[in-house]
């Protein structure tokens, strides 16, 4: 039956109701939205197999519109000609509502009131069943910012974190789109005020109840567990297992099918992991190449060699110069997104990655390993020490390297060629020296990071061009 509210689904999980609003716009007069999100849960477990959180991969939504008459065009469009993001179709439908009661309607109460506004989050998580850390509450928000320090710590009221975003649009995104939700089904609900702190954090210690992560050289705390994970609790045997027994009892839960809720016995990256200048990189798309890889993971320090596996082709190894650079990447990048799927990385039990005698033949090493030298990674020469410009992803790119008769239309043109490079804003400017340099605003963190792997050190007329994720804004 006609309805003038329709029914989205296989939205992506990291859609606010602003975006669905923005997106649908030009289909005709929106008046109300509600998302309707399984269980109400950024994730919907662990995996067993990789110990990894599974985040809820979509989102459905009721969009009540004008009239019937706008829902049937706008319905019309879309089956004529699908609303697709990164691959990925979204489809509409009546929903069977004929119109949405105004209780379920998100409200401007729920937007940030003028003056209280931080860019600092205290978040109070209720009834955390699952130990929270750091990397967990890291993953919940990145999605909406750059996220750069976090706290947590137990007050009388609960469980409690501190979260610093780079900047407040990004704070009051991620409040206004996760305050109410929970982390896993029926546990762990977040609750989400502005602090009343200054506008820094200070952190001293990275490992699982603080971390700034903008600065990976801080020292881990020995001892180190969860703040809500018991006295007696090591990492290693966070869920009752001993330290010796937590890897195999990890691989017996997943050989016997233990249900996807069961916790499991050691979450990566936030235990005792042995540190290696090698990292493991899986669920990558089978069209990633070495250089996209290098591309991106060369943001964090210089890369020597990179390796993908001829048995998995969504699995790769990435050689770094020293421990601390692969550090560096692993923090800065795990859970990110790369050409539509979510980065798993951990730390490789090689040292290095060794080259086979032969090597070559039907598949050569271009296909299948390659080797970066010093001309073509970022920390050499007079930039040795350019790590205090090291970020996690953002949507913001710094391009340099470029031709001084460049314009902002023919840089955008080249940037629009690559995945995700379409809709893209681009500023130029001269820097300090009188190079020209831009900066390139994308529609989202996922988007500037599929452009970067693709685009960083590709030809632009006689030049490569250099891009990098950058925290200022298109206004600064």
């Amino acid at each position: 039956m006609a309805s003038k509210v329709l029914y989205f689904e296989q939205l992506p999980s990291h859609w606010t109701e602003d975006k669905l609003r923005e997106t649908l716009a030009t289909h005709g007069e929106i008046r109300k939205i509600v998302l309707l999100r399984k269980r109400n849960a950024i994730y919907a477990g662990y995996n067993p197999s990789t110990l990894e959180p599974i985040r809820t991969n979509s989102l459905q939504a009721l969009v009540e519109v004008a009239d019937v008459e706008t829902a049937s065009t706008m319905l019309n469009t879309f089956q004529t000609t699908p609303l697709q993001v990164d691959e990925r179709v979204i489809t509409v439908s009546y929903s069977k509502n004929q119109e949405l009661r105004e209780r379920h309607a998100v409200g401007s109460a729920s937007r940030h009131a003028p003056g209280e506004s931080n860019r600092i989050l205290l978040v109070t998580v209720q009834n955390p069943t699952y130990p929270i850390t750091t990397d967990l509450i890291h993953g919940v928000f990145h999605t909406y910012g750059t996220v750069e320090k976090i706290v947590i710590f137990v007050k009388p009221v609960g469980l409690q974190c501190l979260v610093q975003f780079a900047s407040l649009d990004e704070a009051v995104a991620a409040k206004h789109a996760l305050n109410g939700l929970s982390i896993f089904p029926d546990c762990c609900g977040l609750v989400i005020h502005f602090s009343n702190l200054p506008q820094e954090l200070i952190v001293k210690e990275n490992g699982l109840r603080t971390t700034d992560f903008t600065n990976p050289n801080l020292p881990v705390p020995l001892n180190d567990t969860a703040v809500n994970s018991g006295n007696d609790f090591t990492p290693a045997a966070m869920y009752g297992y001993p330290a010796p027994m937590a890897v195999a009892a990890a691989a017996a839960a997943s050989m016997v099918g233990a249900p996807m809720m069961a916790p499991p016995p050691i979450i990566p990256g936030l235990g005792r992991e042995i540190i290696s200048p090698v990292l493991l990189v899986c669920n990558l798309r089978e069209t990633v190449t070495c250089d996209h890889l290098f591309n991106l993971f060369s943001c964090y320090g210089n890369v020597a060699r990179v390796k993908k596996l001829a048995g998995k082709s969504d699995h790769a190894l990435i050689q770094f110069a020293s421990q601390l650079a692969a550090q560096s990447a692993l923090v800065h990048l795990r859970g990110f997104t790369l050409l539509g799927r979510s980065l798993e990385i951990s730390y490789s039990k090689h040292s290095y990655i060794a080259i086979r005698p032969g090597a070559g033949g039907a598949e050569s090493d271009a296909t299948l390993m390659k080797e970066y030298g010093h001309g073509v990674n970022r920390f050499t020469g007079k930039y040795a020490n350019g790590t205090k410009h090291i970020y996690s992803p953002t949507k913001i790119l710094h391009i340099s390297n470029l031709d001084e008769s460049e314009t902002e239309e023919q840089l955008k043109g080249h940037l629009s060629s690559f995945q995700g490079g379409d809709h893209c804003k681009v500023k130029l400017f001269t820097n300090t020296n009188g190079h020209v340099q831009a900066l390139a605003e994308f529609p989202s963190v996922d988007a500037a990071t599929n452009v970067l792997a693709q685009a960083h050190n590709a030809l632009l007329g006689a030049r490569r061009l250099k891009l990098a994720f950058s925290k200022k804004t298109m206004h600064n």
